[in-house]
């Protein structure tokens, strides 16, 4: 049908998720004996500006589109990555299938892919490829295998961007004359990232395992050398052995042996754990007492004059055994 004024409708607001077709862009021009229409999905809250005429055209195609958004729906059967390098394929590719009876459609069904930056889900034209529109019908699968974001995240203000995926009907063949829109639906939001390190998880150290502490004991004024037995014990710079709250730096001896001096510490039991990242402990824990030590006896100091000579020391002890060898004698007789 020729229209003869031009139509145009504009988006006022947009949501996460839009209820398509209601409100339409459109713009009509005569050529040639002819008019061209192009129909496109708005927001809800749109303005029209037509003439009395193409009312009726309008309203045909608004009564049509409802129909079909009740009888057909897109849902994601792949979503994009949470994290994703850009200008590279994205992986697992992302796949939507049609779900619904198309039987009775006129015209072309296809799916179209759009970029949306999260933060006020607006569109970016222009930043993504691999995005031409896919024929689709009820049942199939169809997964875009070359879709590329070509702007990051930090380029958009450091806001997560999504797909928007777009159950499109055109009135001809081709893709580039007029469409509406039946469905939409939403994919997860994506971290785009510049380099494929900034994706890559960080590798957490082995958690250690303690099996024994020897010695289970040590004096309150610390410097007992200790052993700590058990396994995954890696040499990092976060390594710590743990005595109740107190941290130490032990010595690597092995995976499976550390040497460390418990630290003061007052009188009690505590729970010895050990961590390679300073972070994450090891689940079991060794039993480690402090208790007071009592002081030695002090030794003699002895002058020069006052101590015996190792001569004289000598002497007395065989005189010791002379007299007890001549006592048991006299015994005996």
């Amino acid at each position: 049908e020729v229209v003869p004024e031009s139509l145009r409708i504009e988006e006022l607001a947009a949501s996460p998720v839009r209820q398509p077709t209601l409100g339409m862009h459109m713009e009509a021009g005569l050529g040639a004996g002819a008019g061209s229409l192009d129909v496109h999905a708005a927001g809800s809250g749109a303005l029209m500006d037509i003439g009395s005429s193409a009312m009726p055209a309008i309203a045909a195609l608004r009564s049509h589109s409802r129909a079909l958004q009740d009888q057909l729906s897109l849902r994601i059967v792949d979503q994009p990555p949470a994290k994703s390098v850009y200008r590279r394929n994205l992986k697992p590719n992302p796949s939507v299938v049609l779900a619904g009876d198309d039987s009775g459609v006129e015209g072309t069904l296809y799916v179209v892919p759009v970029l949306v930056e999260n933060n006020g889900m607006t569109e970016l034209p222009g930043k993504i490829s691999g995005d031409s529109p896919i024929r689709i019908t009820s049942g199939r699968v169809v997964a875009f295998k070359t879709l590329k974001v070509l702007v990051t995240s930090h380029q958009q203000h450091d806001s997560k961007l999504l797909l928007r995926f777009q159950l499109r009907r055109y009135h001809e063949e081709n893709t580039t004359g007029p469409f509406d829109i039946i469905s939409e639906v939403v994919s997860i939001s994506m971290q785009v990232m510049s380099h494929s390190t900034q994706i890559k998880p960080k590798e957490q150290p082995m958690r250690a395992m303690v099996a024994d502490i020897i010695p289970a004991w040590g004096g309150t004024t610390g410097d007992t050398r200790v052993a700590i037995l058990g396994s995954g014990f890696v040499e990092t710079s976060g390594l710590r052995v743990r005595f109740g709250t107190v941290q130490v730096v032990p010595i690597v001896h092995g995976p499976k042996t550390l040497i460390c001096y418990a630290p003061p510490h007052p009188t009690s039991v505590v729970e010895v754990r050990v961590s390679n990242d300073g972070q994450r402990w090891s689940a079991g824990a060794g039993s480690f007492t402090f208790r007071p030590i009592k002081r030695r006896p002090e030794l003699v100091d002895m002058t020069a004059s006052d101590a015996p000579l190792p001569l004289d020391i000598t002497r007395s002890i065989l005189e010791a055994v002379d007299e007890r060898q001549d006592g048991d004698t006299a015994m005996l007789t």
